[in-house]
């Protein structure tokens, strides 16, 4: 990362790193195996905002990925137009060739707030600087981004967290909300159904005018 910055600083002319070749054969299993992706929990997000101010890039990043699950890419790239009346919506960048999916969220109170707080500085990025660091070097701005973040977990107690775990705290939460909603539903059919049994109606249709008194 070092070398990268200098180079395209024009500090160097080339980026020596680059001529040093791994030798794989000598990594530990600790080095070869990939690195889990924990998820944060509960206590430690609020120990993550409450480090930090309204409208600062991490408190504000940390609640987007939380509501939605971008990336820190898809995040840092963020534009004013993705927002609209509490909803997002973005083209995300790591699709693959001719492949960008769009996501859709409703963002909670507590991440406007925050979003509301970061100086608009007339840009189209609802963070400018990292924004068009982002879009001119991805490569060495994310490497940045990401042990700024590392740091700052470490700084708080918490190890062995990314900010890609944010996106692994969302699909759990994501899905245990889901999970619910189907179980609800299919246990007000099978109840309508029953209730359905009882009356002797050929139509559940008819069994739903008996149910829409107030519940006792």
């Amino acid at each position: 990362v070092f070398f990268d910055f200098c180079f395209t600083r024009g500090l160097i002319t080339y980026n020596p790193a680059r001529q040093v070749e791994v030798r794989t054969e000598m990594l530990t299993q600790k080095q070869r195996l990939p690195t889990e992706r924990l998820p944060f929990t509960d206590p430690e997000i609020e120990k993550i905002l409450g480090a930090l101010e309204p409208g600062d890039f991490w408190h504000a990043a940390t609640l987007v990925s939380l509501d939605t699950g971008l990336r820190l890419r898809d995040v840092a790239l963020l534009e004013r137009v993705s927002l609209r009346g509490g909803k997002l919506e973005v083209a995300t960048s790591k699709g693959g060739a001719g492949y960008n999916p769009v996501v859709r969220h409703v963002l909670s109170e507590r991440t406007l707030q925050s979003l509301r707080a970061v100086p608009n500085e007339g840009g189209i990025y609802f963070f400018e600087e990292i924004g068009r660091n982002m879009r001119e070097n991805p490569a060495t701005e994310q490497s940045r981004l990401s042990q700024q973040f590392r740091r700052l977990c470490i700084g708080l107690g918490i190890e062995g967290k990314s900010f890609h775990g944010l996106r692994h705290t969302f699909a759990m939460r994501r899905e245990r909300e889901k999970r619910l909603s189907i179980f609800q539903q299919m246990a007000a059919e099978l109840a309508l159904a029953g209730v359905q049994a009882d009356l002797g109606h050929r139509s559940s249709e008819t069994t739903k005018i008996y149910l829409k008194h107030p519940k006792h």
